[in-house]
Formats: C-alpha cells, structure tokens, sequence
C-alpha cells in the first residue's frame, strides 16, 4: 500500500486521498473523490474479470486435455481387453476342437482294440 496522506500534510488536491499503488485503487475516505478514480476503478474491474478469465480458459483447458488423456487410455484398454477376448475366444475354440479331437481318436483306439480283442 502506498503512503497514506493525512489531509493537513498535503497539497488542497490530495485532501483526503490515500494512494494504493498495488491495485491502482484511489481511497477517499473524506468522501472527495480524485478525478480518475472510477476510471481506475473500472479497468482494474475489467483487467482483474480478464484475468478471471484467462484463468478459467486455462483451466477448462487443462481439464479437456485430461479428460481427453482419460478417454484414449479407456479406448486403449478396451482396445486390449477386445484384443485378448478374440484371442481367447479362439484359443477357447481350438483346444475345444483339439479335445474332441482327442476324444474321436480315443474312441476310435477303443473301437479297434476292442475289435482286437475278439
């Protein structure tokens, strides 16, 4: 915060007024207002709602490309997860083949050994 003017130290144009050179806002707190407060009042206003702004963009942002990262990694593991049930759908279907397979030839070894037999 800049000085603060008492009224009986400064010139008849600053009576009253405190200067805040931080936010660029004028004070009057003997009701005088200096010239260009509401002017620089109004632009801080607009410069601060810009900011605002700006901030709020950068993180609508921010949370698109997340949500966009969450979405192909989801597409990628759904990709995988599609991937291994095709894949275990057909492994599933071969060693199924292979048991009957198995199962035909050993019914047919049962067949001639028993016809052997006789």
């Amino acid at each position: 915060m800049g000085p603060y003017f008492q009224p009986h130290q400064t010139p008849h144009s600053l009576v009253g007024y405190a200067s805040n050179s931080q936010s660029g806002l004028g004070m009057a707190p003997y009701g005088g207002m200096p010239p260009n407060m509401g002017l620089g009042l109004g632009t801080t206003m607009m410069q601060q709602q810009q900011q605002q702004h700006q901030q709020q963009q950068q993180l609508l942002e921010v949370q698109q490309q997340a949500l966009m990262a969450v979405a192909r990694e989801h597409e990628l593991i759904r990709r995988h997860y599609d991937q291994q049930h095709r894949f275990n759908s057909v492994f599933d279907a071969r060693e199924q083949q292979q048991q009957q397979q198995q199962q035909q030839e050993a019914g047919t070894k049962q067949k001639v050994e028993s016809h052997q037999e006789l």
